[in-house]
């Protein structure tokens, strides 16, 4: 079983505006093409749609926007990679990356939360995206992508890079289902992650390749050895960590 997740198509950058960095959209479709963006966001808010179409771009959303890839006028995906994504303000939102064109540019290290950088499996990734408290949905290239995510009921399908899917704010009881690529890919759960109830559903988990990182000690984590983690949290309650078939074992759980 893998969970459906909403997809935008590319959008050939040369038949929409391209506003210049720090500018503010609030409708229709843009590409993102000025470099001077990773230091100057594009604000996109509303329900317009912001292409990514250079490297090192940066676009915070708002409302319910939303993210896709650019092409040029033959249709090839534009380099992307080193691009941030913010929607920790937004509504909703669905970030759909998957056919983008990452290449080898990576995300600085200031750019991410110091937990991932601290502790993640792989340390360099082609792009990050914070999604919003509202209910989003995402999928990621086939580089190496991280994403964080907050309150809400989430969907997410990663690429086949090397990818992180982290969890660092309370759960608030929210609805997490993931699907993860075929790549080396970790789900880190941070303490603040901890503070509440909240149910995770992990589709095509492999327990040879990827990794559930909890930021916890051993004794609040039951059910190694079965498809389900039953982590205890600080109010009392029970995060539900859940794969469609495959059992989760000593090394594929990793205590941070």
């Amino acid at each position: 079983m893998s969970f459906a997740v909403d997809t935008l198509p590319n959008i050939d950058v040369t038949t929409v505006p391209q506003p210049p960095a720090g500018s503010t959209v609030d409708t229709g479709t843009v590409a993102i093409t000025d470099p001077n963006s990773a230091t100057n966001p594009v604000v996109v808010g509303g329900n317009a749609i912001a292409a990514l179409a250079t490297v090192g771009s940066s676009v915070v959303l708002q409302g319910s926007a939303s993210v896709t890839t650019g092409t040029d006028s033959a249709g090839n995906a534009l380099a992307m990679g080193g691009s941030v994504i913010d929607a920790s303000k937004a509504d909703g939102v669905v970030v759909s990356l998957d056919g983008g064109n990452a290449g080898t540019a990576s995300v600085p290290d200031s750019s991410l939360p110091g937990i991932i950088v601290n502790n993640a499996a792989a340390s360099q990734y082609n792009t990050f995206t914070k999604l919003s408290e509202g209910n989003d949905q995402y999928s990621g290239t086939n580089f190496n992508d991280a994403v964080e995510l907050s309150p809400g009921d989430d969907v997410i399908v990663t690429g086949a890079g090397d990818d992180i899917v982290s969890m660092l704010d309370s759960l608030k009881g929210g609805k997490k289902e993931f699907t993860l690529g075929t790549g080396k890919d970790q789900v880190l759960i941070g303490k603040g992650a901890l503070a509440n109830k909240g149910k995770i559903a992990i589709s095509d988990f492999s327990r040879k390749e990827d990794v559930i990182s909890i930021q916890a000690k051993k004794s609040k984590v039951k059910g190694i050895g079965s498809d389900t983690l039953k982590i205890s949290t600080k109010d009392g309650k029970t995060i539900k960590v859940i794969s469609d078939g495959t059992n989760f074992t000593k090394r594929s759980v990793d205590f941070i």
